[in-house]
């Protein structure tokens, strides 16, 4: 045989020899489908009885919505605005005969008059309430329970961890410029169920979404499989609010 003939043998022979190598290490890992739920934190409520008599003495009361002028956890979502949380905050007060003031107007007067307090925005407005969103913030959900086909919980070394939201309320009344309620509620990821795909072999575990399968293979970041829909996040805050409403009432 030619001495370049066998030069050129062996740099296949090496080639064929890792592939196999790696097509041996990639044939002991196996995988399956899981289910990830999380349970759904207590929601924190706080009302004074003042809103409660507010309400019995004026059952269609003033009212103005404050959001955050920015929030990067909305933000940074797509899916949601400030604008549409807004708008699913007065739709819900609407639907409940509150008379809702334009917010804009309120925030130029209370803009012009900064050392004013609340009882003389209430004289200027004619505002008698304020239900302001204060703040939305992330929050870990984490569990290494699933669950299979059948709903049977299980454990696996390999823990999962997903991004919930808590949105903050407060609620003021003006004229007595007094805070008269407080509120904390949770959006909870996979609430009913998420699949998963759980990989694992000689090397480690790894849980992965199905919908970034595809990616792994062209080498694409994953991003958060729990990202909150549009209409996941109206429902939550209408929800959100509606509770609150029956709190005042």
């Amino acid at each position: 045989m030619k001495k370049k003939q066998v030069e050129s043998i062996f740099p296949n022979v090496g080639i064929l020899f890792l592939l196999l190598i790696a097509l041996t290490f990639a044939s002991c890992f196996s995988t399956k489908r899981v289910i990830v739920k999380f349970n759904s934190k207590p929601d924190e409520i706080y009302t004074k009885s003042s809103l409660d008599n507010l309400l019995k003495n004026n059952p269609n009361p003033s009212i103005v919505v404050r959001v955050p002028k920015s929030n990067t956890v909305i933000s940074d979502n797509k899916n949601l605005s400030l604008s549409s949380t807004y708008s699913s905050i007065e739709k819900e007060l609407i639907k409940n005969n509150f008379i809702v003031r334009d917010e804009a107007v309120f925030e130029k007067v209370a803009n012009q008059n900064q050392q004013m307090d609340y009882a003389k925005l209430h004289e200027l407005t004619g505002v008698d309430i304020l239900l302001e969103l204060v703040d939305v913030t992330s929050v870990e959900f984490s569990t290494n329970i699933y669950y299979d086909k059948n709903g049977k919980p299980f454990t696996l070394p390999t823990g999962t961890t997903l991004r919930g939201r808590k949105a903050d309320f407060k609620i003021v009344i003006l004229k007595e410029n007094e805070v008269a309620g407080n509120y904390t509620f949770y959006w909870t990821p996979c609430l009913d169920g998420c699949e998963y795909i759980y990989q694992y072999g000689p090397s480690g575990s790894t849980i992965i979404a199905p919908n970034y399968v595809k990616r792994l293979n062209v080498n694409e970041p994953l991003t958060p499989y729990e990202t909150i829909s549009s209409d996941a996040w109206s429902n939550f805050i209408s929800e959100a609010t509606r509770r609150i409403i029956n709190e005042m009432k």
